[in-house]
């Protein structure tokens, strides 16, 4: 007669593979936002980053009627506990009549996401040229599961004008891959200016999807042998 043993001892295994693939993955760190969600003024921590997977400085220029704002946006991802957690800064270089006011970013849908502040840039692994501290960051928001925003305003004060900075926003994820999307800048006094931004992409962990099919294979295998029996 055939046996159950020896399949459901091996099920159970590979049933073990799968929850420690799944749980060798870490969960985003900081302040949960889901969808609809509004953050006011996002943690302030320092945990550590992990390891850089890329990194860039993308210069951006948003011009109105006798008004402009001009500067750089620099952007990281770290590999943190399995997966990627998503750094930007604005720094405003010139301005005139205009402030920095908010910055979103697309492309997390279906994605966890968590947000947090720090204020040490200059000193993060490999440093890309994230500065330290930083104008305060009033509020992070979710407003459809596609968006993450930062907002600097209100109040004005808070707003990015010549020579200041944010602080270095951090969206803590459960992707494992990553690619280039638009990132918006809104500028007070000369609307907004669309630029390049690193966001997540879809993937299954490695790890996962191979100890998903081992055990997708062992079943299948398991049901056949016990019908015949």
């Amino acid at each position: 007669m055939f046996s159950l043993q020896k399949p459901w001892k091996a099920f159970t295994i590979v049933s073990a593979l799968v929850v420690f693939a799944v749980a060798s993955y870490g969960a985003p760190i900081g302040d949960p936002l889901l969808v609809g969600d509004t953050d006011l003024f996002p943690s302030l921590l320092s945990p550590p980053a992990g390891v850089l997977q890329a990194s860039q400085i993308v210069p951006y220029s948003v011009t109105g009627t006798g008004t402009h704002n001009s500067g750089n946006i620099v952007e990281a991802v770290y590999l943190r506990d399995g997966t990627l957690d998503f750094y930007y800064q604005i720094i405003s270089l010139s301005s005139a009549g205009a402030a920095v006011t908010r910055m979103e970013f697309t492309n997390f849908t279906n994605f966890l996401t968590s947000v947090f502040v720090r204020n040490d840039g200059g000193s993060l692994p490999s440093d890309p040229g994230f500065q330290p501290n930083g104008n305060p960051t009033p509020s992070a928001d979710r407003p459809q599961a596609s968006t993450v925003g930062f907002s600097f305003f209100p109040p004005t004060s808070n707003a990015l004008t010549q020579g200041q900075h944010s602080q270095v926003l951090v969206i803590s994820t459960d992707a494992t891959q990553f690619t280039t999307s638009p990132v918006s800048v809104g500028i007070i006094g000369a609307g907004g200016g669309t630029f390049s931004g690193y966001t997540p992409t879809a993937a299954i962990p490695e790890p996962v999807s191979m100890a998903l099919i081992g055990a997708g294979l062992i079943g299948l295998g398991f049901v056949r042998k016990f019908r015949r029996a």
